[in-house]
């Protein structure tokens, strides 16, 4: 009991002490009030700010990784492409060189083809010449040659000239309008103003065989007994111009005139000179 009694001073001492209670203001409870509202308020709006924060730096973080992904297939497509493009680069040099060396070609070929056409084209005048010679020679060759047989003949009452076509050629030919004219003028003067001339017309359809002689036609005149003398001394020339037309067995159609002078020494008459060959149209 004793030692609790000098215990329990002690104990009191030991125990602190504390501060006495003073009633605040209305002032500090207002502070105090206001304090608490500020803090409750703070609270509400950081926690969806914090949380907001939170899923914009996660959002954020999943674009920039996405981002970063088709970045990365950009690049690799962008090296594709590229790659690409620089076959296709190589693909159209190929092409154009290629291109250049077929119109190369193409321009030899041409040059080929139009040498062979030049070739072709002059193979085939050469050959339509020598068909048109070949064909020349064979009418020259198988052509009839009709020519004229003219005699004088001063003897008798009445001096006359015949007239008579002979075929020297290689086929018959019909001979048609045989002309004959003669004239009288000055002794180795041709073309002299004659003193006398007559044009005579034989209508005539007769064929000649080869080396026959056609019929024979005269011309008589009372000229020819006043100028007898005369011809038969030199003195006076006597012309004869015959003309005909004959026809060949192709179709060939020809006009000749020629001209024939007596020769009064050699008693016939010469071949003076070729008036006209003229090639008509075929039939």
């Amino acid at each position: 009991m004793l030692l609790f009694l000098i215990a329990c001073p002690m104990i009191v001492e030991a125990t602190p002490s504390h501060p006495q209670y003073t009633k605040p203001s209305q002032t500090e409870k207002n502070n105090y009030e206001k304090q608490q509202c500020t803090d409750a308020l703070s609270s509400t709006i950081e926690a969806p700010l914090q949380q907001k924060s939170e899923a914009e730096s996660a959002s954020d973080y999943h674009t920039k990784c996405e981002k970063a992904r088709i970045d990365g297939k950009l690049v690799e497509f962008t090296g594709q492409l590229a790659l690409y493009t620089g076959l296709l680069f190589l693909a159209t040099l190929a092409l154009a060189v290629a291109t250049a060396f077929l119109v190369r070609v193409g321009f030899r070929q041409i040059k080929d083809a139009t040498r062979s056409i030049d070739a072709a084209v002059k193979s085939a005048q050469a050959a339509e010449k020598a068909a048109d010679v070949a064909e020349r020679a064979l009418s020259k060759l198988e052509n009839p040659y009709p020519f004229p047989i003219i005699d004088y003949f001063p003897d008798g009452p009445e001096p006359t000239i015949s007239v008579s076509i002979k075929n020297y050629g290689r086929s018959p030919a019909t001979i048609d309008k045989l002309s004959v004219s003669f004239r009288i003028s000055t002794a180795n003067v041709y073309g002299s103003r004659p003193d006398f001339a007559l044009d005579k017309k034989f209508m005539t359809y007769s064929v000649v065989g080869v080396g026959e002689t056609s019929e024979a036609f005269y011309i008589r005149d009372k000229i020819l007994a006043q100028y007898k003398a005369l011809i038969a001394s030199g003195k006076k020339s006597l012309y004869v111009e015959v003309s005909f037309g004959f026809k060949s067995l192709m179709g060939l159609v020809v006009r000749q005139g020629m001209t024939f002078i007596w020769h009064w020494r050699f008693k016939r008459f010469v071949y003076g000179v070729q008036l006209w060959d003229e090639l008509g149209p075929k039939d």
